[in-house]
């Protein structure tokens, strides 16, 4: 699960592995929507 915050303190970045296919294409779209529980990759 992808979260928005986390309780360590540290700064995380989000990364999405983006391979060319259907899934993935997919994936991208909704993620840059804000569509996967409202995380953009970074």
């Amino acid at each position: 699960m992808i979260k928005q915050q986390y309780d360590d303190g540290k700064n995380h970045i989000h990364v999405l592995s983006y391979g060319g296919g259907t899934q993935s294409t997919a994936l991208l779209l909704m993620a840059l929507k804000g569509e996967i529980n409202g995380v953009i990759p970074d």
